[in-house]
């Protein structure tokens, strides 16, 4: 039976910008994040516990299906139908001290449904946030938004959500140099103050990790680096060009740590399941310890 469901279009007009605040992070850089979208491999992410700060699970999309009926699925399924290896392997990592974070967003959208019908979408995703015990939320935002919806957006969830949840956001590199994102229709740097970080798409034509470039012009733009942390693609299949392989990554985010010492916000990798090792060969734990040997933690010896 098709339900018809209650308009709760978000008028922008209604919302004024949130007042500032400062995002204390309790997650110090550099970090080391792994998206985790496959769960191919799943029984080898135990052992990168040590190396990692944070997994960004994904990706989560919100929508209506062909009966028009509401819905919140994590990679096209109800996150309830998912293996219960994935809860319990999640589970284990908060235990290690690893943030787990929900990726709301990426290229099947849900920003749009969220805010055209939030009074029932928003509660609904804080309740699902709540039920499977995520550390923080992570706007993957490839779809116009407005900038008051998403102020009210942010606003509503340092309010409703715990104190210590994390907010990161995951712009294109050139986003945020640039002072444009050509997919979110917005500025970053009115929301820079109340995010923990971003996990910036360094890949794809929109920047490079090949040398610090890019990165250093997103700083220049008036990014603190502390807030900016590298995204790379872990594997030349998951994205259309801009792979940079482990050995020269690495040199570059050393250089990086080198020249912000202290401040670097580190690296994030898109994503874990199909990740080489040092030699090219597809094993995650070769690549998350690579990248964390390459970021040592404050009270180590940085590299130049």
């Amino acid at each position: 039976m098709q339900t018809a469901w209650p308009s709760a279009a978000v008028e922008s007009a209604n919302f004024a910008c949130i007042d500032p605040i400062t995002a204390m992070s309790t997650v110090s850089p550099p970090r080391v994040v792994a998206y985790l979208l496959s769960q191919a491999l799943l029984d080898r992410l135990p052992s990168c516990f040590p190396h990692l700060t944070a997994i960004n699970v994904g990706a989560f999309q919100i929508g209506f299906d062909r009966h028009r009926d509401p819905f919140i699925h994590l990679n096209g399924v109800d996150p309830a139908r998912q293996p219960p290896e994935l809860w319990s392997t999640l589970k284990a990592a908060q235990r290690a001290g690893v943030k787990v974070l929900a990726s709301l967003g990426g290229a099947d959208g849900g920003f749009k449904p969220l805010f055209e019908y939030y009074e029932m979408f928003y509660p609904a995703w804080c309740d699902l946030l709540r039920e499977y015990g995520f550390d923080g939320l992570d706007l993957a935002i490839e779809e116009p938004v407005t900038p008051s919806n998403l102020a009210m957006f942010i606003s509503d969830v340092r309010r409703d959500l715990p104190p210590g949840f994390l907010l990161t956001a995951a712009p294109v590199a050139s986003a945020l140099s640039n002072g444009y994102d050509p997919f979110a229709g917005l500025d970053w740097r009115p929301f820079a103050a109340q995010l923990d970080w971003f996990n910036v798409q360094f890949f794809n034509g929109w920047g490079t990790l090949a040398t610090t470039t890019n990165y250093r012009a997103v700083v220049a733009a008036g990014y603190h680096p502390t807030q900016i942390v590298a995204g790379s693609l872990t594997n030349p299949a998951n994205g259309g060009t801009g792979y940079v392989p482990i050995s020269p990554l690495g040199q570059t985010l050393r250089i990086l740590q080198y020249q912000f010492p202290g401040q670097f916000g580190g690296v994030a990798g898109w994503e874990f399941s199909n990740a080489p090792t040092l030699g090219e060969t597809v094993d995650p734990r070769g690549w998350c310890a690579a990248q964390a040997a390459a970021l040592p933690r404050p009270g180590s010896e940085v590299l130049a």
